[in-house]
């Protein structure tokens, strides 16, 4: 006769404990007592619920093994050894015990504590001894419950009060008398993270970054680019802690964040510009684009149609600027040479008029302020995607949907008005770059390369090309360009449109690289 063992404890913190040689020694030693077969198939559930039922579960251990007796693939003639019933349920006595006759529909149960062997014919006093059993251990586990709950809700009450577990993040440690966190030298991973991040390097490469300089993830392993992108999202660098409870085995959010709660490691605006970076990857990822660094217009730039651009490679590797409307067949303007790009660049966004633009100036200030309302909108957004997916008839969650629109709408009217005030700011003041340094800079990441330094010079550029609102196009073999920017004197937005030589890439051949541009009237919004 075959006998198989189930074990299971309800906390991962029992894992160094003695509880599993403890229900292996008693199954061991029952098995030589009786002369059964211990099959070397076992089944257990390490850190699993049975009070909430978990461990019935398809995808757990004594859902696996119930799932097997229905399959015929456990013997009808085995047994099934378990220190005690509380192993197999904690539940409510009723779906205990029908738990209990479902499994010796198949086969018999012995538990290992009293030896007591539980059968498809049971009589009546293993009825009440089985009951007894579960009623009492289904109490307990309510107690105990009851108690932790009261615990965590006293703490999520006075989260900065109460004592801290040693469960936080890797880049901190627990104070001896548990009251409060210190920073440690793993700190360093975190900064260095966020710096590259910033600087516009993907997961990957900055996953690369990382293992080249020996860092290990706290488990000691090589950073992936999963975990990169869990550091980067991680709200707990800015001191913020989000109180969650369990619910269907996930954590979901209990309230708002407590703020302060550990120590700040990184800046709010870094914490801002990195997700700016990360969203706008994702936008181009969605589009198709597997090289999203290269595009230097993807926050301020589109077609003269209106399309979105991204950047694709074509006729022996030449890179050009493709609408998205274009792939669907619904733009006429067509592809635009990106190194007619960065020769406009040079011709024309460097005259005198756009100087005050290439700067480093006074208007930091609203930039971060501008950049936490982006980030602060695609939190809500990101909420109110997720509402729409539920019953929008049920009352409730279309007030929620109504007040998450109305928040958008106001940060992006605030949005709207800080970048005014940005581009005021930066005709007020600011340290002009010197003409050549600027050529380099487009030089650099005009590049094919795509290493730390030309996707970091990228950034700078696009940082840069930001203060404008640019459109692309084409008319009669010639590119067209329309930039739009804050005129001084006149106090409003002025946009200009400039086209260039038929066949641009093969003027910019015959007569050098500049004298292929010139300014026309052509409105792109009326044709």
């Amino acid at each position: 006769m075959k006998a198989y063992s189930y074990k299971r404890f309800s906390s991962k913190g029992q894992e160094t404990g003695d509880s599993i040689r403890r229900q292996t020694d008693l199954a061991e030693k029952y098995c030589i007592e009786h002369q059964l077969e211990l099959s070397e198939d076992t089944y257990e559930d390490l850190g699993v619920s049975a009070w909430t039922g978990s461990n019935a579960h398809e995808d757990a251990g004594l859902g696996q093994f119930l799932l097997a007796c229905q399959q015929g693939k456990i013997p009808s003639n085995s047994v099934l050894l378990v220190e005690s019933l509380d192993r197999l349920s904690r539940e409510k006595i009723k779906k205990a015990m029908r738990q209990l006759m479902d499994i010796t529909d198949h086969v018999d149960v012995v538990t290992l504590i009293d030896k007591r062997r539980y059968t498809s014919d049971m009589d009546f006093s293993d009825f009440i001894i089985a009951g007894a059993t579960m009623q009492r251990a289904n109490e307990e586990s309510e107690v105990k419950s009851k108690r932790l709950q009261a615990v965590w809700e006293a703490k999520r009450a006075n989260p900065k009060g109460s004592k801290k577990t040693r469960k936080c993040p890797f880049w901190l440690n627990v104070t001896d008398d548990s009251m409060s966190f210190v920073v440690n030298d793993k700190v360093e991973i975190v900064r260095k993270v966020f710096e590259l991040s910033s600087q516009g390097l993907g997961n990957l490469k900055v996953a690369k970054q990382i293992n080249s300089m020996g860092f290990k993830t706290a488990r000691g392993k090589d950073w992936s680019p999963a975990n990169i992108s869990i550091l980067l999202k991680a709200r707990t660098v800015l001191g913020e802690y989000q109180p969650t409870k369990s619910v269907d085995r996930k954590n979901v959010a209990i309230g708002d964040p407590v703020l302060d709660y550990y120590p700040k490691v990184i800046s709010t605006e870094l914490f801002n510009k990195v997700q700016l970076c990360i969203a706008d990857r994702a936008k181009n990822i969605r589009m198709g684009s597997t090289s999203s660094h290269r595009n230097l217009l993807r926050n301020n730039g589109s077609c003269m149609c209106g399309g979105e651009l991204f950047i694709t490679s074509k006729r022996q590797g030449v890179s050009y600027f493709q609408c998205q409307n274009g792939v669907n067949g619904a733009c006429e303007h067509g592809l635009f040479r990106f190194d007619v790009f960065l020769n406009f660049l040079k011709d024309q966004i460097i005259r005198p008029m756009y100087f005050n633009y290439w700067v480093t100036d006074s208007s930091n200030e609203l930039e971060v302020k501008r950049d936490a309302l982006v980030v602060e909108a695609l939190v809500l957004q990101k909420k109110l995607d997720s509402l729409l997916e539920l019953d929008v008839s049920n009352v409730s969650v279309n007030r929620s949907i109504g007040e998450l629109a109305g928040k958008i709408n106001v940060i992006e009217a605030d949005i709207s008005n800080i970048e005014s005030d940005i581009a005021k700011a930066q005709l007020s003041t600011g340290k002009l770059q010197s003409v050549n340094s600027m050529y380099e800079l487009i030089d650099l990441a005009g590049g094919s390369g795509s290493g730390q330094i030309e996707i970091h010079a990228r950034e700078e550029l696009r940082r840069m090309l930001n203060h404008f609102k640019i459109k692309l196009g084409n008319i009669d073999r010639c590119s067209l360009v329309s930039i739009e920017h804050f005129d001084k004197r006149s106090g409003a937005r002025v946009k200009q449109v400039f086209q260039s030589a038929k066949t641009p890439s093969r003027a910019i051949r015959r007569l050098g690289k500049k004298g292929i541009w010139k300014l026309t009237d052509y409105d792109y919004e009326k044709n």
